[in-house]
């Protein structure tokens, strides 16, 4: 698999990010194509219920979505919960691990890759300033934590098939994560 293994696609609003993200999420779900879809979250801060604004939803979210296609990773990932009950309010680095890094070592060596969806990362967080931009210190530094942890865990196993597919605005703090990851 010589794709990379987290893309960031970056846009201002109304330029078809989450058209895009649709786009890949339905030809990932297609028969017989090679790859998996996993997982999706598709952040909101003006529409749907207010999970799609929490950060902290995101990770829970895409292991449950998962969870339900594939038994071995539902039985890895109550493993993990029964150890470890309380990762649900843990740092969002050690929810990555946990919650999807941990149940996901039995796809090593697995020639399909497995993709996970997150539209809209910028989306996630209450206080907005005029421009619908987050103006939330902690929402932006979870959010810089999540991103850095899906990039470690895409670079932790060359033998693990996952892919992330992220959008977001191009905001600095984001922007910043995907260049010094980049390198």
């Amino acid at each position: 698999m010589s794709s990379p293994s987290t893309l960031w696609l970056t846009g201002l609003a109304g330029m078809g990010k989450t058209a895009i993200s649709k786009s890949v999420c339905k030809a990932a779900e297609k028969k017989g194509n090679d790859i998996v879809l996993c997982g999706s979250f598709f952040c909101s801060r003006s529409a749907g219920p207010a999970a799609q604004r929490d950060i902290h939803s995101v990770v829970p979210t895409l292991a449950q979505n998962f969870a339900h296609q594939s038994v071995q990773f539902g039985h890895a990932l109550d493993e993990e919960l029964t150890r470890d009950p309380d990762v649900l309010h843990k740092h969002i680095s050690v929810q990555v691990t946990q919650l999807l890094y941990k149940p996901l070592l039995f796809l090593k060596g697995s020639n399909v890759p497995h993709l996970f969806v997150i539209d809209g990362l910028d989306e996630c967080g209450d206080n907005l300033h005029e421009d619908g931009m987050t103006d939330d210190k902690n929402t932006h530094r979870i959010i810089s934590d999540l991103l850095e942890a899906l990039v470690d865990f895409s670079h932790s196993d060359d033998n693990l098939p996952v892919k992330f597919f992220v959008t977001s605005r191009p905001e600095t703090y984001i922007r910043d994560i995907a260049k010094s990851n980049a390198q």
